[in-house]
């Protein structure tokens, strides 16, 4: 079965209109639909600071602090949460798209690791005498041969240097899919910029949440994660055309 880029060309895009639409979205937010997720981020506060009036006034000591604490209530809400336009809205569309962004790359990382797999895997399929060039000293014992027959072994020793491969740095990869596979990714400048966005994915998810992703850094990604499979592709039509089709 042939692998089409077609298939990772559509998801990709499919992807892009899910952004765009989300940011499209959030961007022409009117006044009144601020006002209304305002309102709504309100209502828990509201119960809980009623459940606390209620408290207050079944207590003989307490009633007399119910202005008090009734007034802090609103004042925090008007800070926190105002149904008016102010730069606490600015602030918080800011942060949304800022979250859009850096979910934008944590999924197109997923979708361009994925590919890369895929490729690999029916480059294997397509000339499995790779696999011995890769690891020519793996050994297969007597017992895994004849449990399950040499087209087990095969398959297992396949997905074995595919997650092997999917472990390297994205520099190493490059040089692998290059030099192993005869799969370029691009120039110099493409895979440093792809290795530092794929390491900008990795801190997002492991250490640092809150690092900003900025608009010019989504085109690179859309860019890149687009433009790397389109090359490895290319090739792989020419080079192995049994498991491969544009």
């Amino acid at each position: 079965m042939k692998l089409h880029f077609k298939t990772y060309e559509a998801k990709f895009e499919s992807l892009t209109v899910m952004f765009d639409l989300l940011r499209h979205a959030l961007q022409n937010l009117g006044p009144s639909g601020m006002r209304a997720y305002m309102e709504k981020l309100r209502k828990p506060k509201e119960a809980r600071h009623e459940k606390l009036i209620a408290f207050l006034s079944g207590e003989l000591d307490f009633p007399s602090a119910i202005p008090d604490v009734t007034r802090l209530h609103k004042r925090k809400l008007s800070t926190e949460l105002p149904i008016t336009p102010s730069l606490k809205w600015a602030e918080k569309k800011g942060h949304a798209l800022l979250g859009l962004n850096a979910s934008e790359l944590i999924l197109r990382v997923a979708f361009f690791e994925a590919v890369m797999r895929a490729i690999h895997q029916n480059v294997l399929l397509a000339k499995p005498e790779l696999m011995a060039r890769v690891k020519p000293d793996r050994p297969v014992s007597l017992k895994d041969l004849f449990r399950g027959g040499f087209p087990r072994v095969k398959a297992e020793e396949m997905d074995r240097q595919v997650r092997e491969a999917d472990r390297l740095t994205t520099k190493n990869r490059a040089k692998f899919f290059h030099h192993k596979l005869k799969l370029p990714w691009g120039d110099a400048a493409a895979i440093k910029r792809l290795e530092e966005l794929t390491k900008l994915r990795h801190r997002l998810v492991h250490s640092e949440p809150d690092e900003h992703i900025t608009g010019g850094a989504v085109d690179e990604i859309r860019r890149l994660f687009l433009s790397v499979p389109r090359a490895c592709f290319e090739a792989a039509v020419t080079l192995y055309p049994s498991h491969f089709q544009k």
